[in-house]
């Protein structure tokens, strides 16, 4: 017993000074009970978490602000058998994130971790139900631009570095004014956007970053972001054929515009739309010449 216990003491200490090596302890349980690999548990060793946004192509602006963490961003990440949903946060306005607890690798394996934005707690069977807000400010529909990653980190190699795409479709649709149709920007106040035969909502697997839509397509509308010269919508949908639309301006006339695209996740799209208005116009006025027919005698009666 007194040899045992000599024995682990010794390899106590072999851990302790061999602390700031990258070396792996494999301890030997007494009664035939296996055996355990323990490795050390200096910062390099530690599960290290960097991440970027990768860009579209063509380069366009992705997410509300360009490509960007925001501060506070949280991601989750999962490894079955090791972490599930752990909530890693931006550190700072760096590109690494940091957990609460701190994960450390209990063999040397490479393993594969799927990570997702933005962070829910308790996902119902690893799925976030979502839906495009309606009536939001145009800032509030980021809200559904969720992210998915997958990164191999290991022992050897603890720094984890996710490149994050996009499993949404981006939206932007400008109404311009056109004067020569009648039309100002004071004629787009309260309008709304209609979108017909079309998929507001769905699941996102944060295992897996599979969007899925709802079963059954709606009709709905938005309103816009008033500019200058047009108004402007930006969505976050899932990936889907393109609906048709309708343009409803306060004053009760309606416009359709009829589409034919098909939206591809992680792609961004941008419609500009121009209503015409079918008015009453005077093209042309000219003056015939005269028919001359020959002349005719009419008898006068008393």
């Amino acid at each position: 017993m007194k040899k045992n216990l000599f024995l682990m003491l010794g390899l106590g200490a072999m851990l302790l000074t061999s602390c700031d090596q990258d070396i792996v302890n494999e301890i030997y349980l007494p009664g035939g009970g296996g055996s355990v690999v323990v490795t050390d548990s200096t910062s390099t060793k530690q599960l290290q978490v960097f991440t970027n946004l990768e860009l579209l192509q063509p380069a366009v602006s992705t997410r509300a602000v360009d490509n960007q963490w925001e501060l506070n961003d949280m991601i989750g990440i999962s490894f079955t058998g090791m972490i599930n949903n752990m909530k890693f946060t931006r550190s700072g306005g760096t590109n690494q994130f940091v957990s609460a607890n701190k994960v450390f690798f209990t063999d040397t394996d490479t393993h594969t971790f799927n990570a997702y934005y933005p962070y829910t707690a308790n996902p119902t069977n690893d799925l976030i139900e979502f839906q495009v807000p309606e009536a939001a400010v145009q800032s509030e529909q980021k809200v559904n631009d969720f992210l998915f990653a997958s990164g191999a980190a290991s022992y050897a190699n603890p720094s984890l570095t996710l490149n994050f795409t996009h499993q949404m479709v981006r939206v932007i649709i400008k109404v311009y004014t056109s004067p020569e149709y009648g039309f100002t920007t004071n004629d787009f106040a309260g309008s709304l956007l209609t979108f017909v035969g079309y998929f507001d909502s769905g699941t996102f697997n944060i295992k897996t970053g599979k969007v899925e839509c709802s079963d059954e397509s709606v009709t709905t509308y938005y309103f816009g972001d008033p500019q200058s010269d047009h108004m402007e919508y930006t969505l976050y949908v899932p990936a889907q054929v393109m609906p048709d639309m309708t343009l409803q301006l306060s004053n009760g006339e309606n416009f359709v515009f009829l589409t034919n695209d098909t939206w591809k996740a992680g792609h961004s799209y941008s419609y500009s739309l121009k209503p015409v208005r079918n008015t009453l116009e005077v093209i042309s006025a000219t003056i015939s010449p005269w028919t001359v027919e020959s002349e005719k005698t009419i008898n006068g009666y008393e």
